[in-house]
């Protein structure tokens, strides 16, 4: 008879242990180890084994395969090999990055922050019946002044793992510490501690807690580029004048890191009114806007939103307030105002 075992990883073989009743007759034990599956390529040769007697002997490796050579009468119950898998380090397979998100906040009530959900890259067309709980969808909240790291991460061994999480910036040489030792396959941080600008995290996985001193082993990965930005455009030059019952306006908005994404404008306080830049393609750091609107296509008061009732008296038929507000790509807003006479 003879049996393969699997040990999963590189392995050492130590002692072997045998339930055999050789009272009527005599058994002999032999074993081989190999790298492969299959017995027939590149396996040790077969090496007498004296049963629950010492270490075995076999060279080290993933596979062993033990026969038992019975005389008449012998009977071979069970036999069992001890073994110690080689430590392998620990891989990180994948991150995400969510600026604007914070994780491991409780549930807000009804009509709070808005909740988004943080996949990892290869769940975002995945199907899995049994999905691992490392991989889920995490649920954050919306936090503007947040980011939320996440990442998936493997052993080999199986051994606990523990993470630390760095960042760096575009032009760094660095890595920094955000945080050691985390439990948790995510963590995020207050993007205050940051200036704005593009960056990287860096996850490094071990396996520490499984292993003494000396012997724990390190992986890591880092991150795909990503944007903080939590300071609002600046908007300059605003003016406007009004002729012949037309609107002329015009001003410059501008972002240090991400591009301008839209621009309104309200005049006396009714609604906004979506604004293009010159050009037309709003894609830039900074947008140049010159318009000119009939004041007969402003809509006027009241709004949805807002009661109906008699306007208050005009004391200068001759003033408008022109506002204007614009966003960038991380819908970090600035507003401004001119008085029209």
């Amino acid at each position: 008879m003879s049996d393969v075992l699997d040990s999963g990883v590189f392995s050492r073989f130590g002692r072997m242990e045998v339930n055999a009743d050789g009272s009527a007759g005599s058994y002999e034990i032999f074993a081989r180890s190999g790298n492969v599956e299959n017995p027939e390529r590149n396996w040790s040769e077969w090496r007498k084994i004296t049963p629950d007697a010492g270490t075995s002997g076999l060279p080290s490796a993933r596979f062993v395969q033990w026969k038992a050579v019975l005389s008449p009468g012998a009977r071979v119950d069970s036999v069992g090999i001890n073994y110690l898998p080689v430590n392998i380090a620990p891989v990180v397979d994948e991150i995400a990055v969510e600026p604007g998100a914070r994780a491991n906040q409780p549930a807000p009530p009804s009509g709070q922050p808005q909740q988004v959900t943080i996949n990892l890259p290869s769940a975002q067309n995945a199907i899995s019946y049994s999905q691992d709980p490392s991989t889920a969808p995490l649920t954050a909240v919306r936090d503007r002044t947040a980011v939320t790291v996440r990442w998936s991460a493997h052993d080999d061994n199986g051994d606990e793992l523990v993470f630390d999480v760095y960042v760096r910036g575009d032009g760094e040489k660095n890595w920094r510490l955000l945080r050691s030792r985390v439990s948790e396959r995510f963590y995020s941080f207050d993007s205050i501690r940051i200036p704005d600008g593009g960056y990287r995290v860096r996850v490094v996985a071990s396996d520490a807690p499984a292993h003494v001193l000396g012997d724990a082993l390190a992986g890591e990965r880092e991150s795909d580029h990503f944007i903080i930005d939590t300071t609002p455009p600046v908007l300059t030059g605003l003016q406007g004048n009004l002729q012949s019952g037309v609107l002329h306006g015009s001003f410059v908005a501008t972002d240090a890191t991400s591009p301008i994404v839209r621009a309104e404008y309200s005049l006396d306080a009714g609604r906004w009114q979506v604004l293009e830049p010159v050009g037309k393609l709003s894609d830039a750091l900074s947008e140049h806007y010159d318009f000119s609107i009939p004041l007969a296509s402003i809509p006027v008061r009241p709004t949805p939103d807002e009661p109906e009732g008699s306007p208050p008296p005009v004391t200068d038929a001759q003033e408008h307030i022109l506002t204007v507000r614009v966003y960038d790509r991380y819908d970090n807003v600035s507003a401004a105002k001119t008085v029209l006479h």
